[in-house]
This record gives C-alpha cells, structure tokens and sequence, in this order.
C-alpha cells in the first residue's frame, strides 16, 4: 500500500487526470441511467389515454426524426431463382424483413419516409393529391397517380412502417374483443411516455400483446411494438430514436426526379377496374373476396382468377406456394383448393383456424 501512495504522490498529473475521467464516467453513466428509467408520470386511465392518443392522430401535428424498425416474419429461406425474392412478389416480404433505419417527416402537408441504407436510399413522397416511390439503388422514380376520376389523396403501394402510422392502425382495431390497460412508463425517444397496452381478450389468435407508447406531453404515439402470445419479445417493433415536433417546411415533401432517373408511372385501378389485375399478369374476372370472423381472429379468403395466366403469373404463384403452408409469430398463410378454384387465406391466427375457415369455402 505504501509502495503505491509513493507511486501517486510521484504522479500527480496522471492522478488527477485520472480522477477527472472516473469523474465524467460516473456523472455519464448516472445521465443515461436517468434518461432510460422509468419516467414518474401522472396517473391517467386507459380511456382518457386512448382518446388523447386518438386525438393526436387526428390533429396530425408536425413530427420529424429517425426511427428504427425491426420486424421478424419467422420465414425460412426465400427462393433466389426465376422470379424469386429478387424481382418477385417476394421481393417485398425479403425487403420488409430485419432491421430498417428510417427517416420521417409527418404533418398535414404531407408524409416522407426514407428507409436508409448503407449507400443508398428507398423513400416515400405523399402529398394531397401525389405520390412518388423512389429508390436511389436502382436510380428509379415510380409515379403513382389516382384512379381516374378521384378527388382525394393518392393511397397507393407504400407501406408506412413509421411508428406515427402503425400506432394509428393498432388504436383504430380497438374493440370490445381488447382489454386496455395503462403499463409501465418509458423513456422513448429521450421524452417520457405513458404506455397503452392492448391485450385481445381471446387465445384463438397469434396476437399477445401491442403497446403503444404516448408521448407525455404531446400524446404522439413514438413507439409501437407487437408480441406473438407465448412470446417475451416483440416479433414488430417501429419507435422513434429522435424526435421533434417543430414546424415542417412544406418542400420536404415535394419530389422532383433528377436528369438520369427513370420514371415510371403508374394509375392506381379504380373500383371496378381489373388494372391490378392485369399487373400482376392476370386476366378475367377479378378475385373475391370473402372475410370469417371479427376481430382479432378475422381471416381473409381471395380467390385467385385462374383465367389466362401467363407464364410470369404461374412462375409468381409457383414462388408463392413454396412457403405455403407459412406459420409466422403474427400470421398463418395457407393455399386451399375448392371445387377448381385456387384460395389464400390468411389471418392473425393458427393454421388450425385457417383449416377450419377452408371447410366454409364455397
């Protein structure tokens, strides 16, 4: 002990240096133990929670930040020949799949949503009356234009996986068949947030439980993250990892191609139009239809046209059918033949609901 106080007493300087950096780690790491412990909230019911939180969405105030995704489809190994996940229908599920760092800029002028990639970016342009999907891999532009005839905003393929979005889905499923709760409070985002838990009220489906975080003050849903029942850990997650609520320049939104990009444009099919069918290379009568259930155990039933498939639409369907029957942690998915006519169905539910649902198949 000696021996090291003569060593400390000859290096003062390193000593005090050496205090000063235990000194910063101690005050950091008590700074970050405050900014992700459990927030001391007001008490708030379930039911004046949701109606804020409904509120919020509603007023669709300005929101901007970085947000990350995580979303595990539980898929086995997709195919990689023909028309497989690298320019098939599969495509999307192989994109949708892991771990996606998102950019969002949110208000009533519009929406962007950029899906950064290392080099690279896929984004979403929305306004009022436009749409545009871009991807700076392929140096592609996709123009989305509304139905013929519409008045209304364009809606089109461009899944939204930001929080903001999903939160506003899970709020608006709220029914009778959910219990809603108030859970523990979090840190998202660095803001404190109360968390809305819905639980369904049912074990005859795949769902365990959705929380929905809500900021504090705001009452922005910033988090969203859904558990498979059984499950201890989200299988789809989307929170926000910064946020603002400053005003949005309305030119954020605005999208104009670049000399080089190639645009394409597409019309989205109106109600009676059989243009998407006609995309994905089919012909005929357009698919039915058909929805069992209600809720959180509702499945859905389309039958596909089978009239003049070409051989890119056999090649997809063919592609299809190698994950069917599919089992994931949220969705069962399985092919049905009845009386001549191809069926998928698909549901929040087990295969043995969908089994059940193909015995009431016409």
């Amino acid at each position: 002990m000696m021996a090291m106080l003569a060593l400390v007493r000859r290096r003062k300087g390193t000593a005090a240096l050496a205090a000063l950096v235990v000194a910063t780690a101690s005050i950091t790491t008590v700074l970050a133990t405050r900014s992700t412990a459990a927030p001391n909230l007001p008490p708030i019911s379930a039911t004046r929670l949701v109606s804020e939180a409904i509120a919020a969405v509603e007023r669709n105030g300005p929101v901007h930040g970085d947000a990350s995704v995580h979303i595990d489809l539980g898929l086995p190994s997709l195919p990689s020949s023909g028309y497989g996940p690298q320019t098939g229908p599969l495509s999307v599920l192989a994109e949708l799949a892991g771990d996606h760092s998102l950019r969002v800029w949110k208000s009533p002028d519009g929406v962007r949503i950029a899906d950064l990639l290392p080099a690279a970016e896929r984004a979403v342009f929305a306004t009022a009356g436009d749409l545009w999907l871009w991807d700076s891999t392929q140096m592609t532009a996709v123009h989305v234009l509304p139905p013929a005839g519409a008045t209304g905003p364009t809606e089109g393929p461009a899944p939204r996986l930001d929080p903001s979005a999903l939160a506003a889905r899970a709020l608006d499923a709220i029914t009778p068949t959910t219990a809603v709760s108030v859970g523990t409070a979090r840190m998202v985002a660095g803001r404190p947030a109360y968390a809305l838990v819905l639980e369904p009220r049912t074990d005859e489906t795949l769902v365990g439980q959705v929380e929905v975080d809500v900021d504090a003050d705001t009452f922005t849903p910033l988090r969203l993250a859904v558990t498979p029942r059984g499950g201890t850990t989200p299988a789809l997650e989307s929170t926000y990892t910064s946020v603002s609520f400053d005003p949005i320049d309305p030119s954020v939104f605005e999208f104009t191609p670049a000399p080089g990009v190639h645009v394409k444009e597409i019309r989205l099919p109106g109600e009676h139009s059989h243009q998407g069918e006609a995309a994905m290379g089919w012909t005929g009568a357009p698919p039915t239809v058909r929805t069992f259930g209600e809720g959180w155990t509702s499945t859905v039933a389309i039958r596909l046209p089978t009239e003049s498939a070409p051989h890119a639409g056999r090649q997809q369907l063919r592609d299809i059918e190698q994950l069917l029957p599919y089992s994931g942690p949220l969705l069962s998915v399985r092919m049905a033949e009845r009386a001549g006519s191809t069926w998928i169905l698909a549901g929040m539910v087990p295969q043995s609901a969908l089994e059940r649902v193909e015995q009431r198949l016409p």
